[in-house]
């Protein structure tokens, strides 16, 4: 999987397993005309909880025998182990989609996406194209901010696809195809190819082949946070002992992180068909 904070925002480090809140803060919209010698009208601040997120823990252990060390002319054993770290990585990014796939339930009362949030193709959906991300942009143009009702005008700068809907996604988005079929007219021109960056995650297939996501620039807003717990970051806690009575060698490793869906104006899912 490329670039994932395309998708998610490394919440600070929780120091234990208790739940943390964020919250989603209001915007001041407009400002109110005064006439002669009015008094000024005090705005009044608005906040609301957007979810929570905890710290779960991971953990597997394996063990090197005696036999295995000698026979393994090879290093295949100790190339396995050596994944071990990499699992930790894999065992966040598995999560995280997991939590895509679920679609829960936000404090609002309603799933992440959903007609309520504004952030569902509802009908009309397909494969990627030139046509479904004008839809998608016009969806996010017009999403308002926590407590108010102005348009905040954003644009998504990133598609989440399965590997199913891959070959449509780079064909409509990448930058440098030379296309001479037919000479170029307005209804013909793309605008939306190199402007935008696909990310394919063929993990998200074991779920839904046809669903694929539009996403803001996470430095804007963000749909996701993931967070570790202190002490235990991106390649997680790594021990190793030995045990004398059967000469084998134990390695373990622990990660502790927790991951949640936050902000649903970030984020657009289309079903795909």
């Amino acid at each position: 999987m490329r670039s994932n904070r395309s998708r998610r925002t490394r919440f600070p480090d929780l120091p234990d397993f208790k739940p943390a809140s964020f919250i989603d803060v209001g915007v001041f919209a407009t400002l109110d005309a005064l006439s002669e010698d009015e008094k000024t009208k005090q705005l009044k601040f608005d906040s609301s909880q957007q979810n929570w997120i905890k710290t779960d823990k991971y953990a597997n252990k394996c063990g090197l025998t005696v036999e295995m060390v000698v026979d393994d002319s090879l290093g295949v054993f100790a190339r396995q182990l050596r994944s071990m770290g990499f699992a930790s990585k894999s065992t966040v990014r598995k999560v995280m989609l997991d939590q895509f796939a679920s679609n829960p339930t936000m404090p609002d009362g309603n799933a992440f996406f959903s007609a309520a949030h504004n952030n569902l193709i509802t009908s009309g959906g397909g494969a990627p194209s030139a046509a479904a991300y004008a839809e998608h942009r016009k969806k996010h143009r017009l999403q308002t901010s926590y407590g108010s009702e102005n348009p905040m005008g954003l644009t998504f700068t990133r598609i989440l696809v399965p590997a199913a809907h891959e070959f449509a996604a780079e064909q409509t988005t990448a930058s440098g195809i030379v296309e001479a079929k037919t000479p170029q007219t307005d209804a013909t021109v793309n605008t939306f190819r190199g402007r935008i960056e696909t990310i394919t995650e063929a993990y998200l297939d074991d779920y839904d082949v046809n669903s694929w996501y539009t996403l803001v620039d996470p430095m804007v807003t963000a749909a996701m946070y993931y967070a570790y717990q202190r002490g235990f970051g991106e390649m997680g806690q790594q021990t190793d002992w030995f045990d004398p009575d059967t000469g084998t060698r134990y390695f373990r490793i622990e990660v502790r992180f927790g991951v949640a869906m936050a902000n649903w104006r970030a984020m657009i899912k289309n079903p795909g068909q």
